[in-house]
């Protein structure tokens, strides 16, 4: 089958001596054996790659041991076991044979966990939704089944918390795990009880990372695997001003990736921060076997749904659904939708658009409610991908409009490996089409921390939860609407992280408060840079003329003129809870604190305070009623602005994510919202 050369891998997967396993988007596996994994030398055993086995495209995981294991998971969560024997296990071109039982379903639970990890040493980590890690091995080795196969009968066993600070994981033989921050910062774990309890002594520093290097985030790398002695592969961006296919294999070794926490932490790596260029052709796109996007981001009745699709696989189910306050299915396009085929990405797609056909349309109806929806399009063995939309009302049918944050999922979105965060193209602006699948809305849990649309998602479960009513817009309404489409709402609602606007979005917030409107706004980081929408609505342009970012303040136009607040850098990446500063004020009424009071000490994105927070400016005139504890720790408020508007700031990315545990934060967001409509 013919694959894109732009996106012709959906995984690799490292397996310790050279080899790695290459899946492509066809569903071909393909083996690989870099000759030259210890030292970082150019040479390849079978540098094209040997087919050894088919619809391997199927699986939303796979894992790999060092002697031909292999595990995957599909998206029903259930785990199956292979073995590929080598002819030659220390040389060849990678001749070998299946051992009998491969394909064996040897488990049904891998459902519980949104990413799986390990593989070495038939020892299997999953991380649940709220950043616990899990612990399983598998002790049969032979594709076999049933509690006498699995350590603990197959009960997975909790080892560590708070790994959903790491979006990025891999597992290593005896107990290593490498996982990479927000930021990039590269983190080792060792778990040396290796037995799945967790006592003392359990974890290497008393389960404290060690931080062995940076660069390693989706904007420096566009995927990476780890071998068996310390070796890791990684796919670089291709940095130029227009940037071409990212396609380069580096080679990393961390020398003493057993031994990093010996004589005080310290990183042996073979290579240059950069790695060493070890091949070509090694392009990755997690989806590209099924991916879609709607053509356009914001719907409203009467008018028709479009979804454009690319799929390696033969047909699809497809289903549309609201999806909160739990996903509810509107409307079932059709059973089985064909596959139009995989289709090749034209020059230039990341600006100007994927090309791909629509493959599914439908008009939306006056029965849908104003809210986030999604065409959800399903695989085999249930692999699922989201193309997200928002329905607007015909009219306002609500009192408080939530602007959902579209502008910013396109800043974040990295499929096609490049952002407005991603590394390279000095000097130049940025155009980002919304014509492309998006990686920063995901609609189920990831067990990683989320800034976009998982936590917007938190905030309207939340709302449609306790009764609250709202309608349903995105950025590009405001941006084209203004004031019109604001005014008619007692409030507005910004969420998350509502980052990114235009020059009219800015003005019409402006003056939707002089005006007496009140916004009430749940996130962190907000109204903070500029983009200029293209004339049809279906790309952004970010930064300025000379590539530097666009940051309002910077032209006398800070966002604590509209939130009271603005961004306050030097807190980026804490977390902690808030306390309270003036327990009388009316936000907190109900909640019986006191001054000194602590609340919001955990959320699904850590605490409730942090990752990017806001600070009233020296001379503002909000009033801060509480304030997160860590250093430059968000400044929760209320300004007010002339002609009655008022804004309420929570003034933390990380606040949505508090709203289903913590009642004090509950109380305060119900006061604000109540206040807003009365």
């Amino acid at each position: 089958m013919t694959f894109d050369p732009a996106q012709r891998f959906v995984r690799l997967v490292a397996a310790g001596n050279g080899v790695i396993y290459a899946i492509q988007a066809d569903g071909s596996l393909r083996w690989y054996r870099h000759a030259g994994w210890t030292s970082g030398g150019t040479g390849w055993a079978n540098g094209v790659g040997r087919e050894i086995g088919t619809d391997w495209h199927i699986f939303r995981a796979v894992l790999a041991g060092s002697a031909g294991q292999l595990y995957t998971v599909s998206g029903d969560g259930t785990l199956r076991w292979w073995q590929y024997d080598l002819a030659d296990p220390d040389g060849g071109s990678g001749d070998g044979t299946w051992h009998t039982a491969s394909g064996a379903v040897i488990h049904d639970g891998f459902g519980d966990y949104p990413r799986v990890l390990g593989g070495y040493d038939d020892v299997l980590y999953g991380v649940k939704s709220d950043g616990s890690l899990w612990w399983l091995r598998y002790e049969a080795g032979d594709g076999s089944s049933g509690p006498e196969s699995w350590a603990f009968g197959g009960q997975a066993q909790q080892i560590g918390t708070g790994f959903h600070r790491f979006p990025q994981l891999v597992a290593a033989p005896s107990g290593v795990i490498m996982g990479a921050e927000i930021a990039g910062v590269l983190s080792w774990w060792r778990y040396l009880a290796g037995d799945g309890t967790n006592g003392a002594g359990a974890w290497a520093r008393g389960g404290i990372r060690a931080d062995v290097g940076t660069g390693w985030a989706t904007e420096s790398l566009r995927t990476w695997t780890m071998g068996a002695d310390g070796e890791i592969y990684a796919v670089a961006l291709d940095t130029s001003p227009t940037p071409d296919l990212d396609h380069v294999l580096r080679w990393y070794r961390l020398l003493n990736y057993l031994t990093v926490d010996q004589g005080g932490v310290t990183a042996n790596w073979a290579a240059p921060a950069g790695g060493v260029p070890v091949g070509q052709g090694f392009t990755v796109e997690e989806t590209a076997a099924l991916q879609g996007y709607p053509m356009r981001q914001c719907v409203g009745p009467g008018e028709t749904l479009e979804v454009a699709v690319s799929t390696s696989f033969d047909s699809y189910d497809t289903r549309i659904r609201r999806l909160v306050p739990s996903p509810q299915v509107v409307r079932r396009v059709a059973t089985t939708v064909p596959g139009p085929g995989p289709q090749i990405l034209p020059p230039g797609y990341r600006s100007t658009g994927c090309g791909y056909p629509v493959a599914v349309s439908a008009l939306v109806r006056d029965s849908w409610t104003s809210g986030v929806y999604d065409v959800e399009l399903i695989g085999p063995q249930d692999l699922r991908r989201h193309a997200v939309f928002v329905v607007r009302p015909s009219q306002p049918h609500q009192d408080l409009l939530v602007v959902v944050p579209t502008y910013t999922y396109n800043a974040y979105n990295y499929w096609g490996g490049h952002d407005q965060y991603s590394d390279g193209q000095a000097g130049v602006r940025r155009t980002l089409t919304f014509l492309r699948p998006s990686t920063a809305t995901e609609v189920d849990p990831t067990g990683a921390v989320s800034h976009l649309l998982q936590s917007d998602l938190a905030l309207l479960r939340w709302m449609s939860e306790e009764g609250v009513g709202y309608d349903c817009v995105s950025d590009a309404e405001v941006h084209v609407e203004g004031l019109e489409l604001l005014r008619p709402y007692r409030g507005v609602v910004l969420s998350t992280h509502p980052e990114y606007l235009s020059d009219s979005m800015r003005a019409a917030f402006v003056d939707y408060t002089l005006g007496g409107g009140r916004l009430v706004y749940t996130g962190g980081n907000g109204l903070y840079e500029r983009v200029v929408p293209s004339a049809d609505g279906t790309a952004l342009t970010f930064r300025r003329a000379d590539g530097a970012r666009d940051i309002l303040s910077e032209d006398g136009r800070p966002e604590s003129d509209v939130l009271g607040v603005d961004f306050a850098p030097d807190g980026f990446l804490t977390f902690a809870g808030y306390r309270v500063t003036d327990a009388d004020h009316p936000f907190l009424a109900g909640t019986g604190v006191s001054n000194g009071a602590v609340f919001g000490t955990y959320s699904t994105n850590i605490a409730a305070s942090g990752w990017e927070t806001d600070r009233v400016p020296d001379g503002g005139m909000a009033v801060v009623f509480a304030e997160g504890t860590q250093p430059f720790g968000a400044q929760m408020c209320r300004f007010d602005h002339p002609g009655g508007g008022w804004t309420f700031a929570a003034a933390s990315l990380c606040f949505n994510g508090a709203l289903q545990n913590d009642e004090v934060c509950a109380a305060i967001l119900r006061n604000a919202l109540a206040a807003a409509v009365g």
